[in-house]
């Protein structure tokens, strides 16, 4: 099983357990209106899913916490054919008043750059997401229309 946990400046950053999979189920189904699934997540589901996640070696759903162990967001990467990085699932839980999903993202990008430092970095938007200027102003540039999306790469 995978196993991580990363300190990156001030935030902590560790892998998804199971302990977190309802935190993530009721958020994306929260918001499912801008991820590709657009149906609501069971509890069955998200155990499906997450037994299929553990044996995905070149994919990493991490959770951002707090000093108290609060989940305050939450963030995935994979790997993908053609030496690409695919950031995924970026989602703001809570706000907390001393740290930025901004600068945590730029942190975790730069840290799996440091690991896969000739990976290309990009994330797929849904056209109708407002986190599309939220990824702009990371530092993204849209470079490739879809149907019902947009490449951005870093």
């Amino acid at each position: 099983m995978k196993k991580y946990r990363i300190i990156l400046k001030d935030n902590l950053i560790r892998e998804i357990t199971s302990d977190d999979l309802e935190i993530l189920r009721l958020q994306k189904n929260l918001n499912k209106e801008f991820f590709f699934h657009k149906n609501d997540i069971s509890e069955e589901d998200q155990l499906k899913w997450y037994g299929g996640y553990l044996k995905r070696e070149e994919d990493w759903m991490m959770v951002c916490y707090g000093d108290y162990g609060d989940i305050w967001g939450i963030m995935g990467v994979r790997k993908l054919e053609g030496d690409i990085l695919d950031f995924y699932n970026i989602i703001r839980v809570k706000k907390l008043e001393n740290t930025s999903m901004k600068d945590t993202f730029l942190e975790f990008i730069y840290f799996m750059k440091n690991l896969y430092p000739t990976y290309r970095i990009q994330v797929e938007v849904l056209m109708n997401n407002p986190a599309i200027g939220w990824y702009e102003s990371v530092g993204f540039k849209k470079t490739k229309y879809l149907e019902q999306s947009v490449i951005m790469n870093f």
